[in-house]
């Protein structure tokens, strides 16, 4: 099977070595169909908090409803990649990507893509529209959920413990000490920025400076069952390539 994101409609091939599961083709869930996927309980939490179930919005001047993204045209792609300039990265503290999805339903948010620990890459919704993960900078960003249990004693419960290692380090500017990402998670994260290089024709507005670093913000925040933490600072990270190359499973909570 060919392996692709959707982006304003288009499929455009990405290459990492894992599967990648997508809501436009029914091999994952979808925020424009939850009720294909909630279970009764969680759609009523769901319905408590959106009434429409709906958990994402649009950007400026991007209009098209889910039905709409056929046909394009290329004029809007353009603008969608010029609004798009920062990529939301979140440990979402949860053992699975299905588990994320069943969360941000219930508490209200969203989120384009999640890393499970296998590596699979899920997307969830088209980055045409606005993921509801980081509060006032959704409108321009591309929300990406590593998937990470985080706390050392869900480790008993997590289907990736043998494949992470603990890890002490700053988080929004406190020390923490969290369960690391697998391997596989970083050679997704990593396989030639596919989120930063292969978005659009012209791509976001991403740029590297001398000392390696993305010139553009990035948000790291986490939710949870029990809470959503969306007050996370901006920050540049650090090239996600380099970080996983170096074997530094501390990313991205070293900064």
């Amino acid at each position: 099977m060919d392996k692709f994101i959707m982006f304003a409609g288009r499929q455009i091939p990405i290459a990492i070595p894992y599967p990648v599961f997508s809501y436009v083709n029914n091999t994952g869930p979808s925020f424009y169909k939850p009720d294909a996927t909630l279970t009764e309980d969680r759609l009523v939490q769901m319905s408590l908090l959106r009434p429409d179930r709906r958990n994402y919005s649009w950007r400026a001047r991007l209009t098209r409803t889910p039905e709409q993204l056929f046909n394009v045209p290329q004029d809007e792609v353009d603008m969608l990649g010029q609004l798009v300039h920062q990529i939301a990265l979140h440990h979402d503290v949860t053992t699975d990507a299905a588990t994320t999805f069943n969360v941000l339903c219930t508490r209200g948010l969203s989120t384009h893509f999640v890393v499970n620990y296998d590596g699979a890459l899920y997307q969830f919704m088209d980055c045409y529209h606005v993921a509801w993960a980081t509060g006032d900078n959704n409108a321009h960003s591309i929300a990406i959920d590593m998937n990470n249990p985080v706390y050392p004693e869900m480790r008993d419960s997590d289907p990736a413990a043998g494949m992470r290692e603990i890890y002490q380090g700053k988080v929004n500017g406190s020390v923490k000490t969290m369960l690391g990402y697998t391997e596989a998670q970083y050679d997704t994260i990593k396989s030639r920025c596919w989120y930063a290089r292969d978005l659009s024709r012209k791509g976001p507005r991403f740029g590297q400076d001398d000392a390696g670093l993305y010139r553009s913000a990035v948000r790291y925040d986490y939710c949870t069952d029990q809470s959503a933490d969306i007050t996370g600072e901006i920050g540049y990270g650090r090239r996600m390539d380099s970080a996983a190359q170096s074997r530094r499973k501390l990313f991205p909570a070293d900064f």
